[in-house]
Parts: structure tokens; C-alpha cells; sequence
């Protein structure tokens, strides 16, 4: 064995251990000094400190948000947050409807986003915002024949001011 393969080998083992720890959520070295520094770089741009939660018995939900907009004619029509001009733009609105998983956030991001869609378009009157949820079956209750479902978790109206 030379002395390049065995310094290789020992670099592929130390990774190894990193990606055990991150899975088991176990820091090996404090973050305030600076190995622990180094390390932790090094982990989270190796994607060594994942904790695969894709592994997990049960999956947080996925949120969509639909909005009805209605103009002064009586016009209606629909718009979703899949209808950004770039990935990077759908993947924000996808971040920012997963706010719809707290209860107190809930009201205020309908606002925003109520106030954006009347800016931009002058002539709605109405905007009705409808926030659904992709409950996951546990691996056991898809076992068992449960399959994912979507559920309301959030309706509001929203009314522009006579002026």
C-alpha cells in the first residue's frame, strides 16, 4: 500500500464517519474552535452533514397556494405560484408557501400576497387566496392502502377599497 493511497483512504473513511454523524446528528468537534470550523465547512459543502430526514417514516406535507382573481367586469380567472418566469422563482414562491405550515403566519403571507397581486393588477376587485396541503401517508399507512390527499388548510377573500 502506498503512502498516497493509504492518506485516500484514511480522507474516504474521516468523510464517512462525517456523513454517519450528520445522519445520527452527532458534532464531533465544536464548531467555536477552528478545526471545528474546518470541519463543519467542510461537511456542509460536502453535503456531509445531511440528516437523510428523506429516510424518515413520515413526510412533512407540501403546500400549494391558488389564487381567483376577479375584475371590475366580472371576469374570473385562476393563477399559481408555478408561473414564475425562471425555477429559482417558482422554488421561492414554493418556500414561501410552506409558511401555510404555521398557523401565525398564515393571514399575513395571504396579505402579502393579496397586496402584490393588486399591484399588479389595477383593475381586481377580488382575490380569493386558497392554501392546500399533500398530507403524506406514513411508509406503513401506504402499506396499508393510504394514499396521499390534499387538504384546505387556508381560505380567505380579500376586497380592494372603493378606490
Amino acid at each position: 500500500m502506498t503512502l498516497r493511497f493509504a492518506f485516500l483512504t484514511a480522507l474516504a473513511a474521516f468523510h464517512l464517519v462525517l456523513v454517519a454523524c450528520g445522519a445520527a446528528h452527532i458534532r464531533l468537534f465544536s464548531p467555536r474552535t477552528p478545526v471545528g470550523q474546518t470541519v463543519t465547512a467542510y461537511s456542509a459543502l460536502s453535503g456531509a452533514d445531511n440528516s437523510f430526514g428523506f429516510f424518515a417514516p413520515g413526510v412533512a406535507p407540501q403546500f400549494q397556494v391558488h389564487f381567483t382573481l376577479t375584475d371590475d367586469a366580472g371576469n374570473t380567472w385562476e393563477e399559481s405560484g408555478e408561473q414564475g418566469t425562471t425555477r429559482e422563482a417558482n422554488l421561492r414562491f414554493d418556500s414561501t408557501a410552506s409558511m401555510f405550515a404555521y398557523k401565525k403566519l398564515r393571514g399575513e403571507v395571504a396579505k402579502s400576497w393579496a397586496a402584490a397581486l393588486f399591484g399588479r393588477y389595477p383593475h381586481v376587485r377580488q382575490i380569493e387566496v386558497l392554501a392546500v396541503a399533500e398530507d403524506m401517508p406514513t411508509m406503513k399507512g401506504y402499506r396499508e392502502g393510504c394514499r396521499p390527499e390534499w387538504d384546505t388548510v387556508y381560505t380567505t377573500s380579500f376586497s380592494r377599497d372603493g378606490g
